[in-house]
């Protein structure tokens, strides 16, 4: 601790009293020391006098509303470039990691402190939209369960993980004929042109071509049967669709129940404003 200067007074022409005690005693009542300011912590919702802000006198601001704090534990000094009282965000600027918002995004601009305009150290929004997230959702790093991808960072790039099969997603999914599962046959009609006969089922797919006359196309009453031709190979026996239709299946849902948000990250603006 730094000595405190003594500072002596000025004594009366007749300060020789019979005591030496009363001499003493004088002496101090005229003295005085000199302590220097000690740096403190002003609370209150007025903004403080300006001989606070720089200088021997400077002290920190606890900005209060009601005698209240308006930004829980955080210490405003006065910014000489900025004009203005400042605490620092304790995320920084640009910081990697990400917030759900569940606000309008029109709202973002001035959530947690920001205002409008482009963002520099003391204005702007202190958050934006990440436009990386629009539309997906957030997947961990890593070897997918059950599949070949991997979650993956690009070498070289900070940020975006790619999945390394190339895959991103869909809302909802067309099976593809290889995705159908089972084993399906063609289904006719009429056995023959002009026939009449009864309706038959064709014991393979329409479009795999039949290994020897032993297959047969049976009717519906399992009494009747009949040489597997050529033809039927190509699809042109019966009214149905071949197994490699042209007709797509409906998509099915592949989302999980979801809530829409936003997610957010920080702006390069430093400083909460006062």
């Amino acid at each position: 601790m730094a000595d405190a200067p003594l500072i002596p007074g000025t004594l009366a022409l007749d300060c020789y009293p019979n005591s030496a005690q009363a001499f003493y005693d004088e002496m101090f009542a005229r003295g005085h020391a000199a302590v220097p300011d000690v740096l403190g912590l002003l609370i209150q919702d007025a903004a403080p006098d300006p001989i606070y802000q720089t200088g021997p006198l400077q002290k920190g601001w606890i900005p209060t509303a009601g005698n209240v704090p308006i930004y829980p534990g955080y210490v405003f000094v006065w910014h000489a470039i900025l004009g203005h009282w400042v605490s620092r965000h304790a995320i920084g600027a640009s910081d990697p990691s990400r917030r759900i918002f569940m606000g309008l995004s029109t709202d973002v601009g001035t959530y947690d402190g920001g205002d409008a305009g482009a963002p520099t150290i003391g204005s702007g929004p202190m958050w934006e939209i990440d436009a990386q997230f629009a539309g997906s959702v957030p997947v961990g790093v890593g070897l997918i369960p059950g599949s070949a991808a991997t979650i993956a960072e690009p070498a070289g790039q900070v940020g975006k993980k790619q999945d390394s099969l190339g895959a991103s997603g869909e809302y909802a999914h067309v099976l593809a004929n290889a995705e159908v599962a089972g084993h399906w046959h063609g289904v006719g009609t009429d056995g023959f042109a002009g026939g009449g006969d009864p309706p038959i089922m064709l014991h393979r797919d329409w479009n795999v071509a039949p290994d020897s006359y032993t297959e047969r196309l049976e009717n519906t009453a399992g009494t009747e049967t009949w040489a597997d031709g050529a033809a039927t190979s190509a699809g042109v026996m019966g009214t149905t669709d071949a197994i490699a239709s042209a007709t797509p299946s409906a998509a099915h849902n592949t989302m999980q129940p979801y809530v829409g948000v936003y997610f957010i990250k920080r702006t390069a603006r430093q400083f909460y404003v006062m």
